[in-house]
Order: structure tokens, then sequence, then C-alpha cells
């Protein structure tokens, strides 16, 4: 147990890398063990914790060793208290401050929270903002403070299209109505009309309108009944739940299903059948791709909200018309003849692809290629949704190791270094040739370590072997993705979170970062900061990326490696159409960008 608890305040934790925050270990119950040999007793229980966790990163929390005695009043406790003060005070947001014209409108809402009420529409905070004598003066202002009364778990506010208009109050409140729909069971018995679509509620998370409207009815549950549509759209943007796709009956297009799936309830187990590769003249199975993640430990709603990411992608698979959708597991009909089965274990999320009848290899290798970068952009934002500081690194399994195992397990940039790569995972140690492991996956020409840094640009080896020369780039392309992305930004980034980690991972020197603070305006702000990245090389530009990671933005990250590809597919096609008018027979010399990871 205590080593959940660790995982959950490391993944959750924005500094996690560097130990922040601490965490003090407190034994109570000390007057249960015998007087004599008492405190050996308590070193050697404190030193098994340490010891099961040595290896792993939560350990970088780990301060002090705290023992009470819950039977007197124990001069420890005191103790406690002060090193609880002294090691806040250390931490980077304290004596922080924030502006005072915050603390009228904090308050109101607060009022409003004691009072009950559990939704406002933005219209009457922003009355209520313009009533008061101290007021944030402008619409940005008031976004940023939203946002960051979001952030801290005060609200729930999202700056989304038919979501912004409305906010929740009581976070606490939202996660009651889930609870209410996972708990209905007693409700359900006395209500028969509906007892068949609870049992595919419990059975498939299939949820139903009707359903819906008989847990959340008017007179038992009127909060929820007179926001039902504001809650469906908030978890569905938290892919907590979704509206599944299906084919239409001629197979040749997609539809949404009238009901919703809700991945985190389901209990049945997987048939191992459905994730092993399979071994049959008409199927054939790609290897198994790995998310790993570093921590060693993941969370099961990332790998449930992921499932709801790609059940509006994708069509959910069927068999003998049922949904395969199970507890830790889910597959998906790319199109008629591409299979994709996710599943996870332990700190593994594990991508394979069955691949029906005859099909071209290279339409295969592009629909595995899209497929594993869909799962990498949203496993991104669903962890910046999160407000979880994990990390995932691409893996290959051997394909002679068990589907439900770790074994076996090769890390990508390995297998992209080395032609050959030996599995010492079985009985009989044996050699895998990479290009197998990485076929499908990786189109052919895709190769992530084969891009680097030259001249502040990332560059593509291409299938001469080739180095592109971008010497005549005068244009560094972060500046055209950041300027091309600059709206965006500006609608959407905190720039005082980001600014903190800037600081903190020293992108900037003093005075740069005295500038940009010193603006008038977030829109000033956010300008400067993208004019002083444009001006710098790719490096600043890559660290900044990672400070989004840190403020909880990865979905800006993504958005800028979205501009990347989109930049590196426009060079591409300009490129081909100076060949195909006979304008130009050298390689392709275009900087460009071919992220895959």
């Amino acid at each position: 147990l205590t080593e959940i608890w660790l995982n959950s305040i490391h993944s959750c934790a924005p500094f996690s890398h560097s130990g922040i925050p601490p965490v003090i270990l407190v034994g109570t119950h000390v007057d249960k063990i015998p007087k004599k040999g008492r405190q050996k007793v308590i070193e050697e229980y404190f030193m098994k914790i340490r010891q099961m966790l040595k290896d792993k990163p939560v350990v970088l929390h780990l301060m002090d060793n705290i023992a009470i005695d819950n039977t007197i009043c124990d001069p420890r406790l005191e103790d406690l208290k002060r090193r609880i003060f002294q090691l806040a005070s250390l931490q980077p947001h304290w004596g922080e401050e924030k502006p005072a014209r915050w603390l009228p409108l904090e308050q109101a809402i607060m009022t409003m929270k004691a009072s009950g009420v559990k939704v406002a529409p933005l219209s009457l905070i922003e009355q209520i903002n313009r009533s008061s004598s101290i007021r944030i003066d402008n619409r940005d202002e008031l976004e940023v403070f939203l946002c960051f009364q979001h952030d801290i778990g005060s609200i729930l506010y999202f700056n989304a299209v038919g979501l912004r208009e409305k906010i929740v109050l009581d976070p606490q409140w939202m996660i009651d109505a889930l609870k209410s729909l996972i708990t209905a069971r007693m409700f359900i018995v006395q209500n028969p009309a509906i007892t068949n679509a609870w049992y595919a509620f419990e059975k498939e998370g299939k949820l139903t309108d009707n359903l819906i409207d008989a847990i959340w009815n008017k007179k038992e549950k009127p909060d929820f009944h007179d926001n039902k549509e504001h809650i469906l759209l908030v978890m569905e943007k938290l892919n907590i739940i979704a509206r599944p796709m299906s084919c239409t009956e001629d197979g040749k297009s997609v539809k949404k299903e009238d009901y919703y799936l809700a991945p985190c309830i389901l209990k049945q187990e997987t048939p191992k059948e459905l994730i092993c590769p399979v071994s049959d003249p008409e199927m054939r199975s790609t290897s198994a791709l790995c998310f790993v993640c570093k921590e060693q430990f993941l969370p099961p709603p990332i790998f449930h909200r992921l499932v709801g990411a790609c059940l509006t992608h994708w069509p959910i698979a069927k068999q003998d018309d049922e949904n395969l959708i199970y507890c830790g597991c889910c597959l998906f009909d790319i199109d008629n003849y591409h299979r994709l089965s996710l599943h996870f274990l332990g700190h593994v999320i594990f991508a394979r692809v069955t691949i029906m009848g005859v099909a071209d290899i290279r339409h295969s290798s592009k629909l595995c290629s899209e497929a594993r970068k869909f799962i990498f952009k949203n496993l991104l934002k669903i962890i910046g949704n999160l407000g979880q500081s994990l990390e995932f690194e691409p893996h290959i399994q051997c394909h002679h190791c068990d589907a439900d195992s770790l074994k076996g397990i090769f890390a990508v940039p390995r297998l992209q270094k080395e032609t050959v790569v030996v599995c010492h995972s079985h009985v009989k140690s044996h050699t895998l040739e990479s290009q197998q492991l990485l076929k499908f996956w990786f189109e052919d020409g895709e190769r992530t370590v084969a891009e680097g840094k030259r001249r502040g640009k990332w560059f593509k080896v291409d299938k001469t072997g080739v180095v592109p020369d971008t010497s005549g780039n005068k244009e560094k392309l972060h500046e055209t993705v950041l300027n091309r992305c600059l709206p965006n930004l500006l609608k959407d980034l905190n720039v005082r979170d980001v600014m903190m980690f800037i600081q903190q991972k020293e992108l900037f020197d003093t005075v740069t970062i005295r500038d940009i603070n010193e603006q008038i305006t977030t829109t000033d702000k956010i300008s400067h900061l993208v004019d002083q990245i444009t001006k710098r090389e790719q490096d600043t530009y890559e660290r900044f990326k990672k400070c989004l990671i840190l403020a909880q933005r990865a979905d800006l990250k993504v958005m800028l490696e979205e501009e990347e590809e989109n930049i590196a597919t426009e060079m591409k096609e300009k490129h081909q159409g100076c060949m195909d008018r006979g304008l130009g027979k050298e390689p392709y010399t275009e900087g460009t960008w071919q992220r895959d990871m």
C-alpha cells in the first residue's frame, strides 16, 4: 500500500525527478510495540520500506522517518509539525505571489461552493467580477485566473467549445456523478424496466441515455439531471467515457453509436487468444509495440482514457456481434483487413495489429505507423490532462515471448542502431533481426535514431544514405512552427506556469526572464517568450517543449509536433512537385522534421 501511494504522488508531481514533493514516513501506534527492543523494531520497519523502494524513482521523495506514540502527547508530534513547515517553506511555490485583485472573485467562488452551488455559468462569474470594486481587468487575465483555479483543483474549467460556458465549482461533485452510475445496482433492482441496460453497462461498459436518465432522475438527483449534458461533455473531454465508432453495413464508412462506453468500470478478463499473435495461413500479426513507462508504474486510468480516445478514432472490433472490450484490453478495426489490439500489463501498454487476407505491405506499414503515432500522441495528452509527469519509451517485444509477459522487450533506439539483437528470455537464447521487429510499426525510411540536429534543425537520412544539406535554409524551422502555432499559444498557454519551469531549467538568462515577466498583458508575455525562443537554436525549442510537459500542457507539445509533421509533409510534397516537373534531380534537401515519438 505504501508503494501504491508513493507511486501516485510520484506520477502526479511535476517535479518528481528531483524528489519534489518530499515525503515523510510516519509510523503510528508505537505503543503497540513492546518497550524492550522497540527502537530496533522501528528502525528495521523503516529500513524494510526503504529497501523495497531502493531501485525505484519514488525513493527520491523519501525524507525523514518519524514514529509516534498514539497514547500520549508525544513530543515527536511537535518535531513532525516543525519538519513539515520546514520542508514546505523550501518548495518552489512557497512565497509565490498572486495578484491581490484575484482575491474577491476567489472568495466569491468559495462562498458559492459553501452555499451548495455545483455549476456556474461563465457569464455569472464575469458578472460577479465586474461588480467588484477590486476586479480582474480583462478577459485574458480572467482566463489565467480560471486556469489557475483549475490547476490547483479548486474548480473544473475547460477552455474548449461547448465546455467553457460552464464551470464546475465542486470537482468532487463530478466524481460523485460517475460514482452514482457505477454504484446504482440497488436502484436498478427496484426498476426492472432498465435491468438489461444495467447489465450491459456492468458487463460491457455500455452506457445508454435511458440508463443515465433513470439513475439521474429529476426527483432523486436533480443536480445531475439538470446538468446532464455538461457532465457527459466533461467526461468525454477527459476520455472517461466515449461514443464508440462502428462500421456501416456496407463496411465503407463509420458512424457514431448512440451510447457511451466506460472502460474504467469493466471487470471481465481478456481471453488470452485475443492478444496473442495469430498462427493462421490467412492472417498474420505484427510484433508487439510496447509503450514502457520509465517510472515502472502505470496508473490504470491512463490506459482507460487511452481506450476512450481510441474509441472515438476507430470502430470497436466485434465478434459474433459482441464488442471486444475487456478489463485492460480493447480491440479496434482500423479497416476491414487490419485489427488493432491494445492491452496493458504492469507498467507497459502493448499494441499489436492482425492483418487479415492478402494486404499490401506498404499500406499495412502506413496504417500501423499512423496507429503508433495516434496512440503516443494521445498518451501525452492524457498525461497532461491528469497532471502527471510520466514518461513512455517505445519498445518492441520478441515474437516468441508470451503476450501476457514483460519478457523479451527491446528499446526501439537500440533496434535502430543494431542489425541483430539476442533474446535471452527463453530456455535457449536466439537472435532476432531488428528490421523484422521494427517492420510495419516504422515505415520504410522512418528512423528516430538516424535523426539529429544540424545547424539548429532536424534532418532525416534519405534512402540513399545521403544526409541533406540544410545550409541554404535561412529560417529555422522551429521559428515557422512557433509562428504558425502562436494564435493557439496565445489562447491556451498559461504563461505564468510555464515561466516557472523555464526559470528552473535556465532556458534564458535572468535579464531575459525579467523582460518577459515585466510585459503588461498575457498576450505580450507569450509573444515575447516566443520571440526569444525563435532567436535561439533548436535546443532551446526542445527544452521549451519539455517545460510544457512539466507545466502539465503536454497537449501544447503535441500541437507543436503535429505542426512539425505538417511542415515536413509540405516540404516533401513541394520537393516531389519540383521533381515531377523536372525542376530538380538532387536529393531532398529541405531541413525537415520526421518526428516519431
